[in-house]
């Protein structure tokens, strides 16, 4: 009589599991997946990121000399340019600088370049007036970085669609 007992409990465990696979699976074709795959939209096209694991807003900025590249560190342009401070430039320097988005999804690092900045000495810009030009790009680029991301990503299913177990699950939904 136990033999029939645990059998009987056995079935009844072993159709409710059945059964709520079942639903779990009906649940996810129903529903399907999340639209959580992002691809960045840009002239011309877009590109996959996968899965974002991380934004940020970045400014690069590289300052030349008659021509001449001298650095690429944003505290050392500020340094020298605080150390100008209200003397004018001499000629010959250029600051060129960038900001926007960047990106870290499970594809690929993206860059998105929302603003930009191009300044040259002519004899008579102060300093600080390009190190308020420069502060001006980072502050804007960290007020609008969100619209500038939310803009430009488009969310979309994972790619690979569904499984074939799904596909017959939905042909029997549908």
């Amino acid at each position: 009589m136990q033999a029939d007992q645990i059998s009987q409990y056995a079935g009844a465990i072993l159709k409710i599991s059945i059964a709520i696979c079942l639903l779990a699976t009906l649940i996810f074709v129903v529903r399907g997946p999340e639209k959580d795959y992002v691809y960045m939209e840009f002239d011309g096209g877009y590109v996959a990121l996968g899965y974002i694991e991380r934004q940020d807003v970045y400014v690069d900025a590289r300052l030349f000399r008659d021509g001449e590249f001298v650095t690429n560190e944003i505290s050392r342009i500020r340094e020298m340019l605080m150390n100008v401070g209200a003397d004018p430039m001499e000629e010959g320097w250029r600051l060129e600088a960038d900001a926007g988005v960047e990106w870290t999804g499970s594809e690929r690092v993206q860059k998105l370049r929302a603003r930009d900045l191009e300044l040259q000495a002519d004899g008579s810009v102060r300093g600080t007036t390009w190190l308020k030009e420069l502060e001006n790009l980072e502050a804007n680029n960290r007020a609008n970085y969100e619209l500038v991301a939310s803009s430009a990503l488009r969310y979309e299913k994972p790619p690979g669609g569904i499984s074939p177990i799904g596909r017959l699950l939905e042909a029997m939904i549908n």
